[in-house]
């Protein structure tokens, strides 16, 4: 979608996903498609627990899981901005 479609602004993608890839590494991937993207991360994990990603951790924005809609809108916002 992101080769096909240059308007999306924003990624939005869970860190741990099925099938193989990670959220940093879809992350990394858009990026490279698209250097402008801007990228939210959101995971269930304490900080820094469940990832060997350390440096991507730093270069992305990432949500703790549980928030709230006022939260993700903030969030989100911020990055459009």
């Amino acid at each position: 979608i992101l080769k096909t479609n240059r308007k999306i602004d924003l990624v939005l993608s869970d860190v741990v996903m099925p099938g193989g890839l990670s959220g940093f590494e879809v992350a990394d991937q858009a990026l490279v498609i698209n250097p402008k993207l801007k990228i939210l991360l959101a995971t269930g994990y304490a900080k820094g627990a469940g990832t060997n990603h350390t440096e991507a951790a730093t270069t992305h924005q990432i949500l703790r899981k549980p928030y709230s809609l006022q939260e993700l809108a903030r969030t989100l916002r911020a990055l459009l901005d």
